[in-house]
């Protein structure tokens, strides 16, 4: 039988969020908010902007949040007013418990906020690529009618197609930290504007992800600096 998780076992996805009602409301489709414990550190993804902050465990089951750092970006109204009820959760949350793959945590005794743990491994897993950073700090869409993919094996190898060519590293993760080896490629010039370019500039970002985030259909890696240089999707999805 596996051990119980803990909470900074794995990243958390969040389901559900209660409402101004107290009632619990999925998230909105498309949007990704997140919580991530490591040491007495939390941070993630609000809905539109990341947060980070201090947090206590001092009793057995209680939770208490500090002070709430977020970035300032701006989303649709929808989903600002999704992160707000997030954030405001999170102020009020004095207690948690785990069940299973779930995380419930509660304010005065009611469930203010509902989580589904979130896989870490990578290994044997494969990914198609849909958005690449440009080095202008966007991530633009892959160029139409070519495919670049990720297979991450247990052996510590990653290959797939770079667009053009084939490709194969080394990569090996711990938590949500990442390093991919120096990618070795064919060399065959395949026609197509901006084709070449584009592979070129995914064979040097995979050396520069330091951290990634995971769940069951998506991947998005980001450098040291938190900026995001790869999104990826389940293969197949």
């Amino acid at each position: 039988m596996a051990a119980p998780l803990k909470l900074g076992d794995n990243p958390w996805k969040v389901t559900a969020i209660a409402d101004e009602r107290g009632e619990l409301e999925p998230v909105i489709e498309g949007t990704t908010p997140d919580i991530h414990f490591a040491d007495d550190q939390v941070n993630g993804d609000g809905s539109c902007n990341r947060y980070s902050g201090a947090y206590d465990t001092s009793g057995v089951g209680d939770l208490n949040f500090g002070e709430l750092t977020t970035t300032m970006m701006a989303c649709l109204e929808l989903v600002m007013d999704q992160e707000q009820s997030f954030l405001y959760a999170l102020d009020t949350v004095d207690a948690y418990s785990i069940a299973g793959t779930v995380l419930e945590m509660r304010s005065a005794g009611e469930v203010v906020a509902l989580f589904e743990a979130i896989p870490t491994s990578l290994a044997n897993t494969e990914w198609r690529l849909v958005g690449l950073n440009d080095g202008k700090q966007a991530v633009a869409s892959v160029i139409a009618d070519t495919e670049i993919s990720a297979t991450f094996t247990e052996d510590g190898t990653l290959a797939g197609s770079s667009g053009c060519n084939t490709y194969r590293a080394t990569w090996e993760a711990e938590r949500d930290s990442i390093h991919i080896g120096p990618a070795m490629g064919t060399k065959k010039m395949c026609a197509g504007e901006g084709v070449m370019d584009q592979e070129a500039r995914y064979l040097e970002v995979l050396g520069l992800v330091r951290n990634f985030r995971m769940d069951a259909t998506n991947l998005e890696m980001f450098d040291d600096e938190g900026s995001r240089q790869l999104q990826f999707i389940r293969a197949g999805e």
